[in-house]
């Protein structure tokens, strides 16, 4: 009884160290006071008219003088308050339905088919100047959606975390949120919620944030020409060696009338980060190549027969520069990462690669790298990237990572023990290994200090456990020597 109590005694100053480590929660709560917020809607009835003072915000398929005809709204909040480098663990977005100002008399939400979408809005654009026929640019990636309405004066919470972490991560290109309705051909369908402009100060539109500022390590490659490892292949040039050229390109096009097919591989230098680290986050960022000749030779992506949508998917053979069509490296579908058909001609793209790169540090062996390519490979379509030749180096694709070290936890005795434990994350067994004394047990405990898996061993310096049936979270592996020593190290399983 003894051993446990002070081992969960040590357990608790190694969870407030580890939560310490981590950095509290922080919640804000954005709502502009009447009036400070950039709020619009946009209508195709009045496509040079601006609406910026409404006290309402539309979202509507209807009809105006007997015409089908649209509304769309925006709202730019201010995310200043948001550090740079936060992780955003919610993020949602508050409206409220406008019950006295409703097209229909009492009935804001109306509609059997007015779901509608919370896009990121990519490019600049101001309440007092916006109009139908100058609204700005918007993304599909990661975007939210407003459910099909239950009643006729519903209020929303939509979940928009991800598109938070897009406008923290990009902030040259986030420009707030656009409200608009999916289904753009039936129309009495729509949503109508209270403004920042309008009286009713209490149902405004707010956003609450919750983010986290991990105390982790922070890694940023972009690698030039000197010692940048890409290339691209053609299915036109089965045995051409892989360009080594500015381009990077996921496409599908055609060489004298006759599909081809191209994609594109990079590898990134993770040896620096410890095979025992949790990657907090991930981003892989790729930038629009201005100087491209293809289509129309200056730069645009191309979606000119169908969505030039792409993947990131992760490689597992190994490969060169010298890479070829027809030696082109093996690649898993496991966490392949979305990008979205382009809303920008030249439009720049960062991606959430958090859980390639945690296969990466977790399966060295079979991780080489990423490979970008379509979705949907045919022709005329195409994403063109500048690569790690580009001469403007501002262009090379870059990655951005942070992680910790959970295997680099201190022995809570704070002797050198000399433990390994890996995997780390782990999700189907574990090894435990010591270089310096036998081990006489190991114990996995919950965050509760409960034992969850015991192993008595007889004088051994390794185990394997099978920890195929823990749940996914925070565990810590308590293992005792020949001499009754303890060391604990943290263990996340992650399935």
């Amino acid at each position: 009884m003894k051993n446990k109590i002070t081992f969960l005694a040590l357990l608790c100053a190694l969870l407030l160290a580890t939560f310490q480590n981590s950095s509290a929660q922080t919640t804000v709560t954005i709502k502009p006071p009447l009036g400070a917020l950039d709020d619009a809607t946009v209508e195709s009835q009045f496509p040079n008219g601006g609406n910026g003072s409404d006290i309402r915000e539309l979202s509507m398929t209807w009809t105006c003088s007997s015409v089908l005809c649209h509304m769309v709204s925006y709202m730019n909040f201010d995310l200043s308050a948001v550090p740079s480098n936060a992780y955003i663990s919610t993020a949602y977005l508050y409206l409220y339905a406008d019950i006295p100002d409703a097209a229909i008399s009492g009935q804001p939400t109306y509609g059997t088919d007015d779901a509608a979408w919370v896009r990121r809005v990519t490019q600049s654009w101001g309440e007092n100047t916006i109009t139908w026929n100058n609204q700005p640019a918007s993304t599909t990636q990661n975007q939210a959606t407003i459910l099909q309405s239950t009643s006729a004066a519903q209020d929303y919470v939509v979940n928009v975390t991800a598109l938070v972490q897009d406008m923290i991560n990009n902030p040259s290109s986030s420009f707030g949120f656009t409200i608009l309705e999916k289904n753009q051909t039936t129309y009495y369908n729509g949503f109508i919620f209270v403004s920042n402009d309008n009286p009713d100060t209490a149902r405004a539109p707010k956003l609450v944030i919750t983010y986290t500022i991990f105390n982790c390590t922070n890694l940023t490659l972009q690698p030039d020409s000197a010692v940048g490892i890409d290339a691209g292949v053609d299915s036109y040039f089965p045995t051409t060696v892989g360009y080594n050229s500015e381009e990077f390109v996921a496409g599908a096009w055609t060489h004298s009338g006759t599909p081809a097919t191209i994609r594109s591989f990079i590898n990134f230098d993770l040896s620096s980060i410890p095979s025992t680290a949790t990657i907090q986050w991930a981003y892989l960022t790729l930038y629009n190549n201005p100087n491209s000749p293809w289509y129309v030779g200056n730069g645009t992506h191309s979606h000119m027969s169908g969505s030039d949508a792409g993947w990131v998917e992760r490689i597992i053979s190994p490969w060169q520069e010298s890479v070829t069509w027809n030696n082109q490296p093996s690649v898993t579908t496991a966490n392949q990462v979305a990008l979205p058909q382009d809303t920008n001609s030249h439009q720049d793209y960062t991606a959430n690669v958090t859980a390639l790169v945690q296969e990466m540090i977790n399966n060295p062996a079979t991780s080489f790298g990423f490979r970008i390519s379509l979705q949907t490979e045919q022709y005329y379509r195409a994403l063109l990237f500048a690569s790690s030749d580009h001469p403007n180096s501002n262009l090379h694709p870059k990655i951005g990572i942070c992680y910790t070290d959970p295997g680099s936890v201190n022995d809570i005795n704070g002797i050198n023990s000399g433990i390994t434990v890996y995997p780390n994350p782990a999700s189907d067994e574990i090894r435990v290994v010591s270089s310096k004394f036998k081990v006489h047990s190991v114990d996995i405990y919950d965050l509760l200090g409960a034992t969850i898996l015991y192993r008595s061993l007889q004088g051994e310096n390794k185990a394997v456990l099978d920890v195929r049936t823990l749940s996914a979270g925070i565990y810590f592996v308590a293992v005792k020597d020949e001499n009754n020593n303890l060391v604990t190290r943290k263990l996340v399983i992650q399935h």
